[in-house]
């Protein structure tokens, strides 16, 4: 399996965005109310984050065609 490594970055990303999601969350908690701006951010977070779960299932669909590693 030579993607094994591709397999752990993107699941040290995925670790990295949690803690940051963590972040905000004790931020809108204990530090300052949610804005609309912060809304907006979530919203556009939301997007990205199902475009990335759709992305991540259409791997299984990848067809190898031969040729380079």
């Amino acid at each position: 399996m030579n993607t094994l490594e591709l397999h752990a970055q993107v699941n040290g990303y995925m670790q990295s965005i949690g803690t940051a999601l963590k972040a905000l969350e004790h931020s809108f908690a204990h530090l300052a109310p949610r804005t609309q701006l912060d809304d907006a951010c979530i919203d556009a977070l939301t997007a990205q984050a199902q475009a990335l779960i759709a992305q991540a299932a259409a791997l299984k669909s990848v067809q190898h065609v031969g040729g380079g590693a």
